[in-house]
């Protein structure tokens, strides 16, 4: 995908979507990014493009918003 940040910078990514947050000030994709190799906070309305990259994800969706989960802290679900 082709986003840009808060700076106004564009970079493109590699992203493996685990969820969609809605929040009061911001919407933002969870997602664990090949470019930084950690999980990433996406503000939707900052991504300029996205297309499927074809394949298969490298874990199972429930696994990777598991481990975002344990990465936050989050209990309880």
């Amino acid at each position: 995908m082709r986003y840009t940040d808060r700076k106004g910078a564009g970079t493109e990514r590699v992203v493996w979507p685990a969820a969609i947050g809605f929040f009061e000030a911001a919407e933002v994709l969870v997602a664990c990014c090949e470019t930084r190799g950690d999980f990433r906070h996406f503000h939707l309305d900052r991504i300029a493009e996205a297309a499927p990259a074809g394949g298969r994800f490298p874990r199972r969706r429930r696994v990777l918003l598991a481990d975002w989960r344990a990465a936050q802290a989050i209990e309880g679900f």
